[in-house]
């Protein structure tokens, strides 16, 4: 007899064991592809399948001592998300400030602020001269595409860039006489 034993959920990366109980020899199938079996267990790099569902097929062939036995479990391997965070020191600046967006992620993203694309940096950072922004409402968002690894995911986070106080300074020489000419 053959009994195959996988528990039924994985993420892409797991490290997991696929268990034969057998008495005899035994072959091994794992959605059509042969695999070894030793000690008990089936000899595949478990961190290299990628998302999808599986089938394990597990066969004794009949022979003078035993008859032929088979059996299946079913196995699903799952991406990973992608938590993605937006890091703005606070939400509202003065124009000509500068300060720094930066994004953590665990793969490959895009953001866009307003709607125009810029670049992250390998540090995480977007290279981006917020001394050149005007007052206005921003919305950065970050986001990646689905892959063979990780889902797909998207964040958004706002900031204000409000105008800087002006100021003018008049100067007068305080004792002046009629007719005279000065500078203000």
């Amino acid at each position: 007899s053959v009994k195959v034993t996988v528990d039924a959920n994985h993420k892409v990366g797991d490290d997991f064991t696929i268990i034969i109980e057998n008495n005899t020899a035994a072959t091994v199938t794992i959605n059509d592809n042969a695999y070894e079996i030793k000690d008990g267990k089936v000899v595949v790099d478990t961190t290299k399948l990628v998302a999808g569902e599986y089938t394990v097929f597990a066969s004794v062939a009949a022979d003078g001592k035993y008859s032929a036995s088979n059996d299946t479990a079913k196995f699903t391997i799952s991406k990973l998300d992608s938590p993605i965070s937006i890091d703005i020191a606070k939400d509202e600046f003065t124009a000509l400030d500068e300060f720094v967006i930066t994004i953590s992620n665990v793969t490959a993203v895009n953001v866009t602020i307003n709607d125009k694309a810029y670049a992250v940096k390998a540090e995480g950072t977007v290279d981006i001269d917020t001394t050149a922004l005007d007052a206005d409402t921003y919305t950065v968002v970050a986001s990646n595409a689905e892959n063979g690894v990780y889902n797909a995911n998207s964040t958004s986070k706002v900031f204000t860039i409000v105008k800087k106080a002006s100021s003018v300074k008049v100067t007068v020489d305080a004792n002046h006489k009629v007719g005279d000419d000065f500078t203000i």
